[in-house]
């Protein structure tokens, strides 16, 4: 074998373990993994957290006011039409089209969080939140849409259409990628809602969505407002566009609760991640901003994993390192509140575990 050859090959190598590193990273073995935390009556959360290896960690002790989810739907079907779309094709390994922009986040949130999924088609959505809303108890699911348009068996810009039902008991709706409720999908294509339809107020009770849709909307600046301005840090946010994102000083300036995080622009009005409370009921509605991304990607899947909702307060938090042992620690938070929880998860900016703990 010549020497060409040999550097051709190598190269190749590794292309394809950058290509594909993430994959590797989000499918490692949980056998190596452990974290537990309890609150300890007393005003503490007590923490362990083992590996086998060397990582580093955090915990994340938080009070919500909704309870924890049971399920995830996610929108999927080839026969309706979508406004998925990326700017940047990758150069070799698989296109990150919907449907594996979807398998990857499957297969990342099965190791951060043990929240089980259903991928649904316009039909069973459908009829699964059909169900939910005729259940008479409240809604504890979420639905998540990277379609950039909802099918219009569920929505089609009318205040009666059952999305609306479905989030005012309770439902949390995560939306990524188009501006939300601009348009509805069917089987023959987009379908764009009558121009005198304000159908950011269906969603939101009032207009609110990045007008500036014509570039990529990077940002650089923290997102320093509220109660949870450090959960840049704290969740490791790395996506930074806040393109179809929400301005939160509208939200603000009407009194409609809200948690927003991550990246802002220079005024500090939109944030790469707003979780809003939906006016019309008990649900609420998560806005990741910027087109399709493995930052974006990876981001939902903290969010979704976290339990963060619109109104969460950070009671405390802790992190280290640790290699092949086991470390315990404590987080003084005071009276146990309702719906308090701990998230803990291991390797930073590049998750490999986490789990959500009741508390």
């Amino acid at each position: 074998m010549n020497h060409d050859r040999i550097i051709m090959i190598i190269a190749a190598v590794l292309l394809a373990s950058i290509l594909i590193g993430e994959v590797v990273v989000y499918t490692s073995s949980t056998d190596s993994f452990s974290v537990d935390a309890e609150y300890d009556g007393s005003g503490g959360v007590d923490y362990s957290v083992s590996v086998n290896g060397s990582q580093v960690y955090r915990v994340i002790v938080m009070e919500n006011s909704m309870q924890p989810m049971t399920e995830l739907y996610i929108f999927y079907d080839e026969k309706y039409a979508s406004d998925y779309r990326i700017e940047v094709a990758p150069i070799g390994s698989k296109p990150l089209t919907q449907f594996n922009y979807i398998d990857a986040f499957v297969t990342a949130l099965g190791v951060a969080s043990d929240l089980p999924v259903k991928i649904l088609t316009a039909d069973e959505l459908l009829d699964a939140m059909t169900d939910d809303v005729g259940s008479g108890s409240d809604i504890l699911k979420g639905l998540l849409v990277i379609s950039g348009a909802l099918p219009d068996v569920i929505y089609t810009g009318s205040s009666a259409d059952l999305i609306f039902d479905w989030l005012g008991n309770g439902g949390r709706l995560y939306w990524l990628g188009n501006i939300l409720g601009k348009y509805y999908s069917t089987t023959t294509g987009l379908e764009e809602v009558p121009a005198t339809t304000e159908y950011q107020k269906l969603f939101f009770g009032v207009d609110c969505i990045n007008a500036d849709t014509s570039g990529t909307g990077f940002v650089s600046n923290d997102f320093t407002k509220g109660p949870v301005a450090d959960l840049r840090y704290d969740l490791s946010i790395k996506n930074n566009r806040i393109k179809y994102g929400i301005d939160t000083t509208v939200l603000e300036s009407n009194g409609i609760e809200y948690r927003a995080f991550g990246y802002s622009d220079d005024s500090n009005k939109f944030a790469c991640i707003v979780l809003t409370e939906y006016t019309g009921g008990k649900g609420m509605i998560c806005v990741m901003a910027g087109d399709y991304s493995r930052n974006q990607r990876s981001d939902l899947i903290q969010v979704i994993s976290s339990g963060v909702d619109h109104s969460t307060d950070i009671l405390g938090t802790a992190d280290g390192s640790l290699k092949y042992s086991t470390q315990t620690g404590k987080i003084d938070v005071g009276p146990s509140v309702p719906n308090m929880t701990a998230y803990i998860y291991l390797g930073g900016y590049f998750p490999v575990y986490g789990r959500m703990i009741t508390l």
